[in-house]
């Protein structure tokens, strides 16, 4: 008789339809399933058709096993597969050994093939930095490229010329342009701030002086300026887009005892002012390395303050997405190396 409830919870049950397992209908259907629907095939891996190139070779189960680098009781479970898929004994024992039919050793050779072009789709091709070819894009603040690494991109070019490296204005969205891997680095000492998965090496120190004009007032003290002294110019100000969205002011930010002065100019990029700085009584503070490189070649003066600035450690910042990036394995290193012999 067959009985039926709801049941969903039983092995035995079809939606909500539930059939006895001991009634003359299951009992039949599941005669007629084992007569129509023989067992299926075990599949044929590819480890088991390393293991029969192998034994052909070896003649030896254990021998063949250690050669594949499987236990000798997986390579017994593989040989009883293969015989089951190929339907063929493929190996008869004897006094020299597994002696291979003709089914295996014609399998044999045409597995090789197999094995080799398998070989050659999954092993990973050798990284060459004279053959990348990258566009790398790196969010930092338009002094860094002068400053923190002067002749990054010289040697980046001589070891991988086909890599392009793009630098572009920081955002208060650095680190979701990173997770979404629309930035592959960000320059910023404001890691702390970040969300993980984030990594991070630092890039030295940043210290910060106040810059004029060789004929500025101030270039001419015999003593370090004052607070006061400073105080009563205006700035040229560079300004940062900080995580939150706000523009911080680096002046402000490095110097807070001049918080409270005039800004004249606020700008992210501080190079096209560098003429009106040489020609009026603006001051601007700087990074010290940017300071000293444009002092050399501009009609610029570092001015001794009595006041020392704070300072910060910038950063070169990368997500986890980029972690084992073989290339940006490599450019972290030449950052952390340009960073350090620009000191």
């Amino acid at each position: 008789m067959m009985s039926f409830g709801i049941r969903p919870n039983s092995p035995f049950s079809l939606g909500e339809v539930l059939f006895d397992e001991n009634s003359d209908f299951h009992l039949s259907f599941m005669e007629n399933l084992k007569t129509n629907f023989p067992k299926m095939k075990t599949k044929c891996s590819i480890e088991s058709l390393a293991l029969l190139q192998a034994l052909a070779a070896e003649r030896n189960l254990s021998s063949a096993a250690d050669k594949v680098g499987i236990p000798v009781s997986t390579a017994s479970r593989y040989l009883g597969e293969l015989r089951e898929y190929f339907e063929d004994p493929l190996f008869s024992r004897c006094r020299e050994g597994l002696i291979p039919t003709r089914r295996a050793r014609s399998l044999a050779s045409r597995v090789g093939m197999l094995l080799a072009e398998y070989s050659a789709i999954t092993e990973p091709e050798a990284f060459n930095l004279k053959k990348a070819v990258r566009e790398v894009f790196i969010g930092c603040v338009d002094n860094a490229p002068f400053s923190l690494f002067p002749h990054l991109a010289e040697q980046v070019q001589e070891y991988a010329p086909g890599v392009t490296l793009t630098f572009l204005p920081i955002s208060g969205d650095r680190y979701e342009l990173l997770a979404h891997n629309d930035l592959d680095f960000v320059i910023s000492p404001m890691l702390s701030e970040a969300q993980s998965p984030l990594h991070a090496l630092p890039l030295g120190v940043n210290r910060y002086v106040l810059v004029c004009g060789s004929e500025h007032p101030l270039a001419s003290l015999s003593a370090p300026a004052t607070d006061e002294d400073v105080c009563k110019y205006p700035f040229i100000d560079i300004i940062v887009k900080s995580i939150r969205r706000r523009n911080l002011v680096l002046r402000e930010a490095r110097f807070p005892n001049w918080k409270n002065v005039h800004s004249a100019v606020r700008t992210y990029f501080f190079l096209p002012f560098v003429n009106a700085l040489t020609k009026s009584d603006f001051l601007m503070v700087l990074p010290e390395r940017t300071a000293q490189a444009l002092s050399r070649t501009n009609d610029l003066k570092i001015v001794d303050t009595a006041t020392k600035s704070l300072t910060d450690e910038p950063q070169i910042i990368w997500h986890d997405i980029t972690h084992r990036d073989p290339l940006m394995q490599w450019l972290r290193g030449m950052f952390v190396t340009a960073a350090k012999n620009a000191v």
